[in-house]
C-alpha cells in the first residue's frame, strides 16, 4: 500500500459521499438531520444578524465607558455621598462550580444646584473588597462630572477588558456563522445536483 493510499484511508473525509467537495465545505457544513433541515438557515441567519448588533452595542458601550472614565479622571469633582443600599446578584450554577456574584452599591450625593440637581441617586457595580468596605447609611467618596453629575463613581473600575472580550466573542461567532453559511450553501447545491442526476 502506498503512502498516499494510507493517508486517504486514515482520512474519514476522503471516504464519504461528499469527497468531491472542498475539504473546508465538508468540515464546516452541518451534518445529519440538522444539516438536511431548513432550521440550520434560521440559526445561521439569526447569528449573522444579531452578532454584529451585539458587537456594535458592546463596542459603543466600551467607547462610552472609556470616555466617561477619562473625564472622571481628568475633570471629576470629589464630594461626600451616602450609601443607600448594598446588594448582590448571582448567576450560574453552584453545583457545577460556575456560579458568579456581582456586587452593587446604591448611593446619593449633592449634585450641582445650578443644574437643578440637588440630590443625585446613582448605582455602581463594585469589587467585592469595595462592597465589604462600605456600610449602608454611611459616607462614601464620590467622583462626578461637574457639568453632568449623572456620571459618577465611587470606585475606579477596569471593566474594559470584559467588554472587549464580549466584542471579540460576538465577532468570532459571526465569523463562524459566515463560514458555515458559505459551506452549507455549497453543500446544499451539491445535494440538489446529486438529486437531479438520480431523476
Amino acid at each position: 500500500m502506498s503512502v498516499v493510499d494510507s493517508k486517504a484511508k486514515n482520512d474519514p473525509l476522503q471516504d464519504d459521499e461528499y469527497a468531491s467537495l472542498p475539504k473546508w465545505v465538508r468540515l464546516w457544513a452541518f451534518k445529519g438531520q440538522f444539516g438536511d433541515s431548513k432550521w440550520k438557515w434560521v440559526l445561521l441567519i439569526v447569528l449573522l444578524v444579531l452578532m454584529p448588533i451585539f458587537a456594535y452595542s458592546a463596542g459603543s458601550q466600551y467607547v462610552t465607558e472609556m470616555n466617561n472614565q477619562h473625564l472622571l479622571d481628568t475633570i471629576g469633582v470629589t464630594t461626600e455621598g451616602t450609601v443607600i443600599q448594598k446588594y448582590t446578584q448571582s448567576s450560574g450554577s453552584s453545583s457545577s462550580g460556575t456560579r458568579s456574584t456581582n456586587y452593587y452599591v446604591r448611593y446619593n450625593f449633592d449634585g450641582n444646584p445650578e443644574l437643578g440637581m440637588d440630590l443625585i441617586y446613582a448605582e455602581q457595580e463594585v469589587s467585592r473588597d469595595m462592597f465589604n468596605t462600605v456600610r449602608e447609611n454611611r459616607d462614601v467618596t464620590v467622583t462626578y462630572l461637574p457639568d453632568n453629575p449623572e456620571i459618577s463613581r465611587i470606585e475606579a473600575r477596569n471593566d474594559e477588558a470584559f467588554i472587549l472580550v464580549a466584542v471579540a466573542l460576538c465577532l468570532g461567532i459571526f465569523a463562524f456563522a459566515l463560514v458555515s453559511a458559505a459551506a452549507n450553501f455549497q453543500m446544499d447545491r451539491f445535494k440538489a445536483t446529486q438529486k437531479k442526476k438520480l431523476l
